[in-house]
C-alpha cells in the first residue's frame, strides 16, 4: 500500500475511533443537539449521499471512513477547487482535497540599529535586531522572517505548506501578478503528513466543545479557555484532515487553481472591504508557563481602541486616514454583542490561556489560541459558524514574546482576518495598521533602493515603531487600491472623482493638474479652487505595472511621516493597482523636480515635472506636468512687445492638452437670436440711442485649443467709435468658480506684472460652462461699458483660478491681426500661466522662469455697438459677425467676415425680460450625496423659473426627474399627490460638475410673495449640504429666496433628514 494511502487510512482510523469515543461520552442533551443542528459528525460527502443513507444522524462506521480514504487516494490530486475536491461550502469531496485555500503570511521584520535613525522607535534593546541577529533574543529557524505560506483546511485551521525555495518564489510571483489570491486560490498537494499530536500538556490538542458544553462550563477552570482536566479530546465536528501536521507541494511547477465562484467565506465579512464598521477582537494570550504581556486587558484595549484616553491608536488613525469610512469598533458584534461582551476582560479584549508554552512553532500556537478563543466565546459547537473570525472583521493576537522562528515584530494573514504581535509591538499604532493592511490585501511598500520596507512615506513600508507617534497614512499606489478595491466605483476612503486614470495613448501626450495630499482631503470640497484637484494620478503603462503620483503632505494625520514630506511621490506597482503587489518608490520631487521613466510606453520616455509646490495655502498642493514623448520644439516668432521678459515664446503650454476629439465650437453661420441675456439694456449704458448690437465671435477654424489661467488681448476700432457691452469666454471645465475681467486703454505690453493701470470690469463666481458653451460675463460692474474711440485700441485681461480655453497657431505672431469685421479687429495676444500676473514666473517650471506664452488668441465673443450709445430712444438691432481666418500658401492670414442684421424691438417702451442664473451659496460645501431632495423657492417679485441644474455625484448615465407643486411641500414630500413632473430624462453627469438639463418644457410662473416647491430626484445621485432646520432660508438674491428641504433615498419615500439643495436656478423676470 502506498505511503499516501497509509496516511489516509491512519487519518480515517484515528478520526473514526476518536469520534466514536467522544460521541459515546457526550451527554444525551449534547447528542440531541448534534443530531438537530449538524449534517454529520464528519461533514457529509454530498456526491456520495445518493448512494447511501445520510450519515448526519450517527457516527460513521470505520468502513465508511475507510471508503472515503480509498476514494481520496484514487483521485490523488488533492486539489481544493470545487469540482476536484470540495463543494462551495468547503466540505470534503470525494477527491480528498486537502487545502481549501493557500494563505500568505507577511511578517514585519524587527528594525535593525541602523534603521533607528530613520523612523521613530520605542523598542526595548533586547528586541532590536541586527544583521547578524535579526530577531534579537531568539532561537530557531528564521528563514521565513519575511513571510510564508500555509494551507487552510476545510475546518478553517491552517498547517504549514512545505515547498522548495523555487516554489515559494513562484507562489510569491504569482501573487504579485494577480494569478494567485491569498485565502482564495489553492494548489495541488502531493501529500499530507499526518501525526497524532503528543498528549503531553505542552502540545496536546485543545478540545473544541459545542455551545451547550461551553455554557455548562464543561472546561475545568470555569470556562477560561485552558486545557480540560482530563485527557485530550478530539473535536468531533472538525474536518478529518484537521489532523494533518503539514502538507507538501509536489515537485516542479506549482499548479494553481482559483475558482471565482468559490470565494473564501469569512463569515459576515467581505475580503478586502475597505469601508464600513469593523468589529475587532484582541486576544491577550497567556501560555502554560504563565507568560503574557505585562499590560493588563484594560491597557491593551486602550492601546488599540483608545478606550481609556490613548490618542494614538489603530482605531483613531484608521478613522483619520479613511475620513471616517473605516470604523474599528470594540463592542459592536451584531446580534451576539451581549453574549461576547460578557466574555471580554476589557472593551474588545478576550483573555485566553493556552495549554502549551510559547516556545513552540507559531503554527501550533496560533491553532491553540484560536481553539481557546472559540471555546471561551461558546462558538465551538456552531459548526462553520462557530469558527473564528465569526462576527469579527479582524482578530489581533497579542503574545509575550517569540521563542522559535523569530526575527519579526508582527505578522498577518494576507486577505484574511488574523494578525499576531509579540512584546511591545502591539502598542504601536503604525504596526497595528501595517498588519491589518495585510488583512486588507495591501502588500509591502519598498523604497528607491529596491528593498521591501524602505518606503518610509507609507505605513506598508517600515512603519513607526512607537507608542505615541502614528500620524501616517499610505502611498498613492495603496490609496488607489483602497479607492478602487472591492468593486466600489464610488470610492472607499476618498471620492472616486479624486482619483484619475490617465492613459497617454488615448487621452493625449500631456497631463497637467494639481495634486492634494490625503492629510488635507477634507478641505477639498470647501475649496472652489480645487474642484478638480486629485489625490492620486494613475499613469497607464499598457501593462500591469503602472505609475501612481500623489502629494505627500506632511501635516495633521500625516505629520509623523518620515520621508518625502511635502513632495510629489512617484510609486510603481503591479497588478493594475488593484491586486496584491509590492510597490516601490521611484522618485521624490519638489518644485522643478523632474523624473524620467525610460521607455515607459511604446518605447517613449515618460517625464514627470513638478511645476509648483504651495504649502502656504490650505489645502496645500502641487502642480504637476506629465508628458509621454519629447516636447515639440518651440516656435520662435518676432514680437514688437517691449522686453521686461523674453520676447520669444515657445509653443509649450502650461496645462493638459485637449482630448483627441475636437471640441464643439459655435457655428460659423450667422444667427439672429438676441444675445442680451444678462439684464443690461441694448448698448450697455443707461439711456439708449439707436444701438445695433453686434456679437463678434473670435473662434478660428482649425486652431489648436490651449488652456491657462488668463489671456490678454487687444481690440482695435479702425474707423468708428465702438462700445463693448459684453464679453463671453470658453472655459476648460463645467464648474462654479470666479472669473475676473479687466480692461485698459491702449496696449497691454508693459502691464502684465500687476493690476496697476487696469480697471476691474467684472468680478464674480459664475457657472463656467466648459469648452463647448460660452460663459457670459455680465452685466459689467456698475453698468459699465467700454468705449473704444475710432483709431484707438483697448486691451482686455480675462482671468480665472481654474482654466480658460484660448487658441494657437504656429504661423501667428503676437500683435498680428486675426479677425476684422470692418468695425473691430482682434489682435493676437498672450496667455499667463501659474498665477494671475507675472508672479507665476516665480513658480514656473520653465528653465528661464517663463510664465507668459505668445502668440495666443482669445476664444469667445464680444458684443458691441457703434458709437457711444448715449442718445435716448431708437431702435435696437442685433448683428452677429462671424470671422473666418484662413492661411494662404505664402503664410499670409486672410480674414473674411459676414454679418446679418435683424430688427428686433424698440428699446425704451418696456424693459426687456432678463435671464438670471442663481447659484446657491452652499456650492463649495456640498460634500454629501443623495438621490432625492425636496425644497422650496419663495419669489420676492414675479418670476418664471426656466430650469434647474445640479451637481453630479459621479460620472454616470442615469435617470433624472423633477417635480413641482405650488406652495410649501411640508407633509407632502412622501406623496406624489399634487406634484407635476416637469422634467424627465436620462442624463450623463461628471463627478462634481454641473449637470445642465436645459430649459423646462414650460416655464414655472411664480408671483411675488408666493412659494413653489421642487423635488429633484436623480438615480445616480446629487451633491448637497446637510441642513440645520427644515424651511430655513439659506440663499437669496433680488428675486428669490431658497429654503432648506428634506433628503430622500427614494422617489417620494424614505426621508433621511434635512438638506440644502445645491445647484443653479435659472429664471427670468419681467
Amino acid at each position: 500500500m502506498k505511503a499516501p494511502l497509509l496516511a489516509a487510512v491512519a487519518v480515517a482510523l484515528s478520526s473514526w475511533s476518536d469520534a466514536q469515543r467522544h460521541h459515546s461520552a457526550l451527554p444525551p442533551r449534547t447528542k440531541r443537539k448534534l443530531r438537530r443542528d449538524r449534517s454529520g459528525l464528519i461533514e457529509d460527502d454530498h456526491e456520495r449521499s445518493a448512494h447511501r443513507p445520510p450519515v448526519g444522524h450517527r457516527p460513521r462506521t470505520f468502513g465508511e471512513v475507510l471508503d472515503e480514504a480509498w476514494d481520496a487516494d484514487t483521485s490523488r490530486s488533492h486539489s481544493a477547487s470545487d469540482g476536484a475536491g470540495r463543494d462551495n461550502s468547503g466540505n470534503l469531496g470525494n477527491s480528498g482535497g486537502v487545502c481549501k485555500s493557500i494563505v500568505a503570511i507577511e511578517k514585519l521584520r524587527i528594525p535593525t540599529p541602523e534603521e533607528l535613525a530613520i523612523g521613530r522607535f520605542d523598542v526595548p534593546i533586547d528586541q532590536i535586531g541586527s544583521d547578524s541577529d535579526p530577531g534579537g533574543a531568539t532561537s530557531g529557524d528564521a528563514d521565513d522572517a519575511d513571510g510564508e505560506f500555509v494551507c487552510e483546511l476545510g475546518s478553517g485551521r491552517t498547517v504549514p505548506l512545505h515547498s522548495t525555495a523555487e516554489q515559494k518564489e513562484e507562489l510569491r510571483k504569482a501573487m504579485e501578478e494577480g494569478r494567485f489570491v491569498s485565502a482564495v486560490s489553492t494548489v495541488e498537494v502531493q501529500e499530507a503528513e499526518t501525526a497524532e499530536l503528543p498528549g503531553a500538556p505542552a502540545v496536546e490538542m485543545m478540545p473544541a466543545l459545542d455551545e451547550t458544553a461551553a455554557m455548562d462550563l464543561a472546561i475545568a477552570d470555569g470556562g477560561n479557555g485552558s486545557r480540560p482536566a482530563s485527557g485530550p479530546l478530539v473535536d468531533p465536528l472538525s474536518d478529518p484532515l484537521d489532523r494533518f501536521e503539514s502538507v507538501t507541494l509536489p515537485p516542479g511547477s506549482v499548479q494553481l487553481s482559483t475558482d471565482p465562484h468559490r470565494r473564501l467565506q469569512h463569515r459576515q465579512r467581505s475580503l478586502a472591504n475597505y469601508s464600513g464598521t469593523k468589529p475587532t477582537l484582541v486576544i491577550r494570550v497567556t501560555d502554560s508557563l504563565g507568560r503574557s504581556v505585562p499590560d493588563n486587558a484594560q491597557v491593551v484595549s486602550d492601546k488599540i481602541f483608545g478606550t481609556h484616553g490613548d490618542t494614538e491608536n489603530m482605531k483613531s488613525q484608521f478613522a483619520s486616514c479613511s475620513m471616517g469610512n473605516f470604523n474599528v469598533v470594540s463592542n459592536q458584534y451584531g446580534t451576539r454583542t451581549r453574549w461576547i461582551v460578557d466574555k471580554l476582560s476589557a472593551d474588545g479584549v478576550l483573555e485566553v490561556n493556552i495549554p502549551i508554552s510559547l516556545n513552540n512553532p507559531q503554527q501550533l500556537i496560533r491553532n491553540h489560541v484560536v481553539r481557546a478563543a472559540e471555546a471561551k466565546l461558546g462558538m465551538a459547537g456552531l459548526g462553520p459558524a462557530g469558527r473564528l473570525p465569526g462576527p469579527f472583521s479582524h482578530v489581533l493576537v497579542v503574545t509575550e514574546k517569540c521563542y522559535q522562528g523569530c526575527g519579526w515584530a508582527a505578522y498577518a494573514y494576507v486577505n484574511s482576518w488574523m494578525s499576531v504581535y509579540q512584546g511591545v509591538y502591539y502598542k504601536h499604532p503604525a504596526v497595528q495598521m501595517h498588519e491589518v493592511g495585510h488583512n486588507l490585501n495591501l502588500a509591502h511598500s519598498g523604497g528607491m533602493d529596491g528593498k521591501t520596507y524602505t518606503d518610509h512615506s507609507c505605513l506598508m513600508g517600515n512603519p513607526l515603531f512607537h507608542d505615541d507617534h502614528g500620524d501616517m497614512c499610505f502611498n498613492p499606489a495603496k490609496n488607489y487600491q483602497i479607492v478602487t478595491g472591492n468593486g466600489n466605483a464610488g470610492g472607499n476612503w476618498y471620492g472616486r472623482e479624486r482619483v484619475e486614470v490617465w492613459n497617454p495613448s488615448a487621452q493625449g501626450s500631456v497631463w497637467m493638474g494639481t495634486l492634494v495630499g490625503v492629510a488635507e482631503y477634507s478641505k477639498l470640497s470647501s475649496s472652489w479652487k480645487h474642484a478638480h484637484s486629485r489625490v492620486v494620478l494613475k499613469v497607464e503603462s499598457g501593462t500591469a505595472n503602472d505609475l501612481y503620483l500623489g502629494f505627500n503632505r506632511a501635516i495633521g494625520i500625516n505629520s509623523d511621516n518620515k520621508e518625502a514630506s511635502d513632495l510629489i511621490t512617484v510609486v510603481q506597482t503591479g497588478g493594475n493597482g488593484v491586486n496584491y503587489s509590492t510597490s516601490h518608490l521611484k522618485a521624490k520631487l519638489g518644485r522643478n523636480g523632474v523624473y524620467t521613466h525610460p521607455k515607459f510606453r511604446q518605447g517613449e520616455d515618460l517625464v514627470v515635472t513638478v511645476e509648483e509646490v504651495n504649502t502656504s495655502e490650505s489645502p496645500g498642493y502641487a502642480t504637476v506636468r506629465v508628458q509621454l514623448g519629447e516636447t515639440p520644439a518651440p516656435t520662435r516668432e518676432p514680437t514688437n512687445r517691449p522686453t521686461n521678459r523674453p520676447s520669444e515664446k515657445p509653443t509649450k503650454h502650461p496645462t493638459r492638452s485637449p482630448t483627441a476629439s475636437p471640441t464643439p465650437q459655435p457655428s460659423n453661420a450667422p444667427t439672429t437670436n438676441s444675445t442680451n441675456e444678462g439684464g443690461s439694456t441694448a448698448g450697455g449704458r443707461a439711456g439708449g440711442g439707436t444701438a445695433e448690437i453686434t456679437e463678434f465671435f473670435t473662434t478660428v477654424p482649425d486652431a489648436q485649443a490651449r488652456v491657462a489661467n488668463g489671456t490678454m488681448f487687444t481690440i482695435e476700432a479702425p474707423t468708428e467709435d465702438v462700445t463693448i457691452t459684453s464679453l463671453s469666454t470658453y472655459t476648460q471645465i463645467n464648474a462654479v468658480a470666479p472669473i475676473q475681467l479687466y480692461y485698459r486703454d491702449g496696449a497691454y505690453q508693459g502691464h502684465t506684472s500687476n493690476e496697476e493701470g487696469w480697471t476691474l470690469l467684472y468680478d464674480s463666481a459664475v457657472h463656467q460652462k466648459g469648452p463647448s458653451e460660452l460663459t457670459r460675463l455680465g452685466p459689467f460692474l456698475d453698468d459699465q461699458s467700454v468705449l473704444i474711440p475710432a483709431g484707438s485700441q483697448v486691451s482686455f485681461y480675462v482671468y480665472t483660478p481654474l482654466k480658460l480655453r484660448y487658441q494657437y497657431r504656429s504661423e501667428w505672431s503676437e500683435g498680428q491681426q486675426i479677425i476684422d469685421d470692418g468695425n473691430v479687429r482682434l489682435l493676437a495676444g498672450i496667455a499667463l500661466a501659474y498665477g494671475k500676473w507675472e508672479e507665476g514666473c516665480l513658480v514656473s517650471p520653465q528653465a528661464d522662469g517663463q510664465c507668459v506664452f505668445s502668440p495666443r488668441v482669445f476664444s469667445g465673443s464680444l458684443e458691441y455697438t457703434l458709437g457711444d450709445s448715449s442718445a435716448p430712444g431708437g431702435v435696437a438691432t442685433t448683428t452677429t459677425a462671424t470671422a473666418i481666418s484662413t492661411s494662404t500658401s505664402t503664410g499670409v492670414t486672410t480674414t473674411i467676415s459676414t454679418e446679418v442684421a435683424t430688427t428686433t424691438s424698440t428699446v425704451n417702451p418696456a424693459p426687456p425680460s432678463s435671464s438670471v442664473e442663481f447659484i446657491t451659496p452652499n456650492w463649495n460645501g456640498a460634500r454629501s450625496t443623495a438621490k432625492g431632495l425636496v425644497f422650496s423657492i419663495e419669489a420676492t417679485q414675479d418670476i418664471a423659473i426656466r430650469g434647474l441644474q445640479y451637481i453630479a455625484k459621479r460620472a454616470a448615465l442615469g435617470g433624472v426627474n423633477i417635480y413641482y407643486r405650488p406652495g410649501k411641500y411640508e407633509g407632502l414630500e412622501i406623496s406624489s399627490d399634487g406634484w407635476t413632473r416637469i422634467y424627465s430624462g436620462n442624463v450623463a453627469g461628471q463627478a462634481g460638475e454641473v449637470v445642465d438639463l436645459g430649459d423646462f418644457a414650460e416655464e414655472v410662473q411664480v408671483s411675488a410673495g408666493d412659494t413653489i416647491s421642487f423635488f429633484v430626484f436623480t438615480r445616480k445621485g446629487q451633491m448637497f449640504v446637510p441642513g440645520s432646520a427644515e424651511g430655513e432660508a439659506y440663499g437669496s438674491d433680488d428675486s428669490i429666496v431658497v429654503h432648506e428641504g428634506m433628503v430622500t433615498k427614494g422617489l417620494f419615500r424614505r426621508q433621511v433628514g434635512t438638506g440644502r439643495w445645491t445647484g443653479i436656478v435659472r429664471y427670468s423676470t419681467n
